[in-house]
């Protein structure tokens, strides 16, 4: 089984399907049904990253029913999973919808967060597919929400609904015992007024004895003494009654208030735990903007540029860094795993291993750049690709111009660059990049005598990957005026307008070219006002980041 894990992780598929299949043979021998049925699972996933998806459903399913034989739920939240996938790319989106709603159900039921991630992504596709936005957004939010579940302001979040709970309950006890008490004072109060009437009416009874028996007076005297004072023996003994149960209230009553003042203090260490991670979190944002480079080093040797960062959080997960080394000036836009606190430490990460790389190896080569990035990051985060394993890492696009000669080179993971210039842009055939990546639009604005290109990445993470090549670079040689743009998907991304959407390539795209005759300065004031405008009353997504230069 660790063979064949192995050999998917070099991307041989073939021999990963191979040892998986001599691991099943075996398990099959020993009847372990739980470890059957993960490596059925597995099977699964080799047929299906070969897009064999019939096969890939039958191993699905196989591995489905020995997990419901188990009652194993966090595998049958993963077989439900991958079998709406199956059914999504069939574009069976009946089908798809029920086993992923399936999937999260018991997902959220176990509080199984990668599993949640993974088919609220899903679902948030077959309900936009169906033209369900508002259920395609509650989905996305869940996907984001749960895609950074380990962070600490959701364990604040915890304590606090714990914290709130209690509070509720130990309320609720003292409102019961207060009921209990008036309960039980009304009772007393109804017991003495029954006493004093049954004493009115025996009192009466003597009376009307005593004139009756007017003549037998001395013989019933004692005994109406006797009675009388039996009586006042039961009103004595009523009334110490009383005072105990007053004396037990009174006790309930403090202890109440003990619990009162406890719940008040905890109160306080919740606000005062709440107000240290706030302060945490605004030192953490001190901390990222320190690492952010001076943008006067742009003004130095391009003639105009502008930067529009907007985090989602106090903190981000995109970035933006640039150095220059040897007549040559390296730029990135970056877009890390997760936003807030997390997104923030992989920013920094990422950050912190660029300057190790290019201003320290003196390294400009965009793909080299990319490829020592990418081994730093998977051998800091630990990553061996094992199912279930945090995908952790960065998109981005990386740019390097020689600031002598006006020649670019770009490489992306993910993560396109666009051009905007009055020509045909020159691309050097040194570097065999494939011209089917380089797809030019067509301008449908008044600014028609200018050309808008998208030279498209490497669809690779920064990260560990099922696809491990090496990165691609395109060489480009740029003339005086032409615009060029990084950014992340926090702004096509971002759900709105009339109909509650998400932006995409397109609307954005028209913004470029619409004003590319701007100066930087315009083009950010025009591309923040749009964001706002589309993004109306409702939260911002995720986090952006944009980079435009002008040669």
């Amino acid at each position: 089984n660790n063979i064949a894990t192995t050999f998917y992780n070099q991307g041989d598929i073939l021999k990963a399907l191979e040892y998986y299949k001599k691991s099943l043979a075996l398990k099959d021998k020993l009847g372990e049904k739980s470890s059957i049925a993960w490596t059925l699972n597995n099977i699964g996933t080799m047929y299906y990253r070969q897009g064999d998806y019939n096969k890939a459903l039958g191993y699905y399913r196989k591995a489905l029913a020995i997990l419901e034989e188990i009652n194993n739920k966090e595998g049958i939240s993963w077989s439900f999973s991958n079998i709406g996938n199956i059914m999504l790319i069939k574009n069976d989106l009946k089908e798809a919808q029920s086993y992923l709603q399936k999937s999260l159900q018991i997902a959220e039921e176990i509080k199984y967060p990668a599993s949640i991630r993974d088919a609220s992504e899903l679902l948030s596709q077959v309900f936009e597919k169906q033209g369900k936005e508002k259920e395609a957004f509650d989905m996305y939010k869940l996907f984001i929400k749960m895609r950074d579940s380990l962070n600490n302001e959701k364990n604040l979040r915890s304590i606090a609904l714990q914290q709130a709970k209690y509070k509720y309950e130990k309320q609720k006890t003292i409102d019961d015992l207060k009921h209990e008490k008036q309960l039980e004072i009304d009772k007393k109060e109804k017991d003495r007024q029954r006493v004093i009437i049954y004493a009115s009416i025996a009192g009466l009874v003597l009376l009307i004895v005593f004139l009756i028996f007017v003549f037998n007076r001395l013989r019933v005297t004692n005994q109406h003494k006797s009675l009388i004072e039996l009586q006042k023996q039961e009103v004595v003994r009523t009334n110490e009654e009383l005072y105990a149960l007053n004396d037990d209230l009174n006790q309930r009553n403090e202890e109440i208030i003990t619990q009162r003042d406890k719940i008040e203090k905890q109160k306080l260490l919740v606000e005062e735990i709440n107000q240290q991670v706030s302060e945490s979190i605004d030192y953490a944002t001190r901390l990222q903007k320190s690492i952010l480079p001076d943008v006067r080093l742009l003004s130095k040797y391009f003639s105009d540029h502008f930067v529009l960062f907007k985090p989602k959080d106090k903190v981000s997960g995109d970035f933006y860094w640039w150095a220059h080394v040897e007549d040559c000036t390296v730029i990135t836009a970056a877009d890390s795993t997760g936003h807030g606190v997390p997104g923030a430490f992989m920013s920094m990460l990422g950050a912190s291993l660029l300057r190790e790389i290019v201003q320290k190896e003196y390294i400009t080569h965009t793909a080299v750049i990319l490829r020592k990035l990418r081994k730093e990051i998977i051998k800091a985060l630990k990553q061996k690709g094992e199912m279930g394993e945090q995908k952790d890492g960065m998109d981005m696009a990386i740019i390097s111009i020689n600031n002598k000669t006006n020649v670019l080179q770009y490489s992306g993971a993910n993560n396109p660059l666009y051009i905007v210039t009055k020509s045909k842009i020159e691309i050097k055939n040194s570097t065999k990049f494939p011209i089917e990546r380089i797809k030019e639009y067509d301008i449908e604005s008044e600014n028609s005598n200018l050309r808008f290109y998208e030279i498209k990445p490497d669809k690779m993470p920064i990260s560990i990957y099922e696809k491990m090549d090496k990165f691609s670079i395109c060489e480009i040689q740029l003339n005086e005026g032409d615009q060029l743009y990084m950014f992340s998907d926090g702004y096509v991304d971002q759900f709105g307008g009339p109909k509650g959407k998400k932006m995409k390539h397109k609307i954005f795209r028209n913004i470029l070219i619409d004003n590319a005759d701007q100066n930087m300065k315009k083009q950010k004031q025009v591309l923040e006002e749009n964001f706002n405008s589309w993004k109306g009353n409702l939260s911002q997504v995720d986090d952006l980041v944009i980079l435009g230069i002008r040669i």
